[in-house]
């Protein structure tokens, strides 16, 4: 570890001067207030540590079993979810929005373009110049099929669990970013943005927190893991609504209402979950109120 720059660990938020030295040297600065947190998210950091692989993130490649899962789902209709009441519920997108359309809006490219040059290296641009978003974007397709929901859980998912959790904060983030014009398409030059390594690593960070507090906590019991990797999500969403370090209003203005909560970190986040809903009713139910009575005033007022 190098100590040098203060900056926050990625673990726990403590301020701290020690950095990843191998990240260093790709000239990336990750800060792990010791040994011991660097260990506990090792086993994700090091897919993308070092010169070479940090800087800009080299994400694995498509196997050939998750091309033909994306073929398999080619006129699929996607769905959103959302959360409610600690219930996932799915919301259909119009039918015709498959995942076809989808990599087809976002490539300007039909189907079978871009799945002939989606595999091999994620940054490789040359033919698919968004390809770190459309091989996200494919990783993220089969948790928003309504036909054949599979759940975005460790136990589900295996060693696949920790690419395609990071895969769908990615796919979420940058959308929101193209959604309101801050990034245009196809030509997205992610690789180039000052921003994109450390986004990456931070939600890589924070995905190996979410396997970490699923792997060890028990159902319905609060384990002090899930408050730190809470705490770790509102870190997160800080930094990105923050507007991810550039200091860019556009960025902090369309970043203002980014919801990076997968139904599998909202269950890591253990009993805090429940009262952050119990929050959220109590404010609801109270705004209602507010409401009501303002409109009986109007009303006692026009008589």
């Amino acid at each position: 570890m190098d100590t040098q720059t203060t900056g926050e660990c990625l673990v726990c938020g403590g301020e701290t001067k020690n950095r990843c030295s191998r990240c260093l040297e790709a000239g990336l600065d990750l800060f792990f207030c010791s040994p011991e947190h660097q260990k506990l998210v090792w086993f994700a950091h090091r897919l993308l540590c070092g010169p070479g692989k940090a800087n800009p993130p080299v994400l694995p490649p498509l196997s050939r079993e998750e091309i033909d899962e994306a073929r398999a789902l080619k006129e699929t209709p996607l769905a959103s979810r959302a959360l409610q009441d600690g219930i996932e519920k799915i919301a259909p997108f119009p039918s015709e929005f498959t995942l076809a359309v989808q990599l087809e809006n976002m490539s300007v490219e039909s189907f079978e373009f871009v799945m002939k040059h989606i595999d091999g290296p994620v940054n490789d641009c040359t033919v698919l110049s968004g390809k770190p978003l459309l091989v996200a974007a494919l990783r993220t397709a089969r948790y928003t099929n309504p036909v054949e929901i599979v759940a975005l859980t460790p136990n589900a998912l295996g060693s696949r669990f920790l690419i395609d959790h990071t895969s769908a904060l990615i796919s979420t983030v940058i959308t929101t970013l193209i959604n309101y014009r801050i990034l245009e398409q196809p030509t997205l030059r992610l690789l180039e943005r000052p921003w994109w390594a450390p986004l990456v690593h931070r939600l890589l960070i924070f995905s190996a927190l979410v396997q970490v507090t699923l792997e060890v906590s028990e159902e319905g019991k609060p384990h002090k893991i899930q408050g730190r990797t809470y705490a770790a999500h509102q870190r997160l969403t800080k930094w990105l609504k923050g507007g991810m370090g550039t200091g860019d209003p556009a960025y902090q203005q369309g970043l203002a209402r980014v919801d990076i909560v997968t139904p599998a970190a909202y269950k890591a986040f253990g009993p805090v979950h429940h009262m952050l809903m119990d929050i959220v009713r109590i404010s609801y139910e109270h705004t209602k109120k507010l409401e009501a009575e303002a409109a009986q005033s109007a009303g006692q007022s026009s008589t």
